[in-house]
């Protein structure tokens, strides 16, 4: 099935119902937007194809990061940002074309933790030269990995959200397809963005690392707590 002829409100409608701050307000925009002109001139472009084609940027800036250099860092975090968007774009295209599968869900899920574990990694040894962003970054890395682990001990809700916290239907975060602030999306935002953007990594890293280290600590209660 061919995309030809989908329009914007269409893309919208197979959004996520809920998702991050920085998805919500800078990313999926940019996302649809992206997606009609990507389906006009490419009907036949397939979700597996934006997924490796978000991988390909996702290693180019990771690479981009690893030499430390200033300005390569700032373009750096714009090739995140666009592999980042293209992630925002491969659900839609599954959903739309009704090709979602279970290998392409294994794929989308692969990809976002290579691409996220590398990054950090990356950014890490390019700044290794200051001691404080080497141990907070590997400190991230840390929970970044037992983060996932806790995941698949965690029922995820039953209405399409990636995220295992949604907030109550009569919320105004839900009103607004808002989750809670500083989920994956915003976290990268600030350390992989707007952190090389700005130079002002050392703030990236810790609001970044205290933000994963609260997060472990709600799954590991939600764990423990469940009947």
């Amino acid at each position: 099935m061919t995309l030809t002829g989908f329009q914007l409100d269409e893309i919208r409608k197979v959004r996520a119902p809920v998702d991050a701050w920085w998805v919500v307000f800078v990313t999926d925009p940019i996302a649809d937007l992206a997606l009609v002109q990507l389906t006009k001139y490419f009907p036949n472009v397939t979700a597996n194809s934006i997924t490796f084609a978000s991988l390909f940027f996702g290693l180019l800036s990771a690479a981009c990061f690893a030499t430390g250099n200033g300005l390569v860092l700032i373009v750096g975090a714009c090739v995140y940002q666009i592999s980042f968007i293209l992630d925002c774009m491969d659900g839609k295209v599954a959903r739309l074309s009704k090709s979602a599968s279970l290998f392409g869900q294994f794929l989308d899920s692969l990809v976002n933790n290579l691409v996220d574990i590398f990054n950090i990694a990356a950014l890490t040894w390019g700044l290794k030269a200051n001691t404080s962003i080497l141990v907070m970054g590997m400190a991230l890395l840390g929970f970044h990995s037992l983060q996932n682990f806790l995941t698949q001990y965690i029922d995820k809700p039953e209405d399409g959200t990636w995220s295992p916290f949604v907030p109550d239907s009569e919320s105004w975060l839900r009103r607004h397809r808002l989750l809670a602030p500083m989920t994956g999306p915003d976290r990268n935002a600030i350390l992989l963005t707007l952190a090389p953007i700005t130079g002002l990594f050392i703030p990236g890293f810790v609001i970044v690392l205290l933000a994963q280290i609260g997060i472990v600590i709600a799954k590991l209660r939600k764990i423990l707590t469940a009947n």
